[in-house]
């Protein structure tokens, strides 16, 4: 049975939006030239998976996906996991980048960051600070120069239950619209963390 030229049109269409989107994802994260991070996807989805945080609570993932992470620090494989966690009785969508520490077959993984949805239904992660990468940047710090033209905000311009919230968070669209964003976001924490070697 061969393919019709409305089936190629629609595949080609397909290939040339996720291109657009890759290349929006790099420049909405401010990164590009020698820096560059490149996110390849590897392997189907995973219909779940679970973490167990430092405090021994085991949390599900309703679904995860593995991907590769090649930068100027070194090379690393993630997941990119998302659950829903209750907040102030409130239940909010979160999507998780974990880097695997070891080889191919470890199963200890490392949380680089978290995007929280916020109330108008985006994402945003705490961007650290790159003079004390434990603590938030906040309003009023010098925001690092990848940031310059992404979507940054106050923490309590996307949360109305915070009322004085100045640290601040890049903010990224529907997450299946930017994975790579958020993947390359995990990956210049971590190097600001001091968590990736080159």
């Amino acid at each position: 049975m061969g393919v019709s030229m409305d089936q190629i049109r629609a595949l080609m269409r397909e290939a040339v939006a996720k291109a657009v989107d890759e290349v929006i994802d790099q420049l909405s994260s401010g990164e590009g030239g020698e820096n560059t991070v490149s996110v390849l996807a590897q392997g189907e989805p995973l219909s779940s998976w679970s973490y167990r945080w430092m405090g021994g609570n085991r949390e599900q993932y309703d679904h995860a996906q593995w991907f590769g992470v090649s930068g100027p620090s070194g090379d690393a494989r993630v997941i990119l996991g998302r659950c829903v966690r209750t907040v102030r009785s409130k239940p909010m969508k979160r999507y998780v980048v974990f880097a695997q520490v070891g080889g191919e077959d470890s199963e200890t993984f490392y949380p680089w960051t978290e995007f929280v949805e916020t109330d108008a239904g985006s994402y945003a992660a705490i961007i650290p600070n790159p003079a004390r990468p434990r603590s938030a940047l906040k309003d009023g710090e010098q925001l690092p120069a990848r940031f310059a033209s992404a979507n940054v905000q106050r923490t309590d311009e996307l949360y109305d239950a915070v009322s004085n919230g100045p640290s601040l968070r890049f903010v990224v669209p529907v997450p299946e619209e930017a994975t790579g964003a958020m993947i390359r976001h995990g990956y210049w924490v971590a190097e600001t963390r001091r968590r990736l070697r080159g």
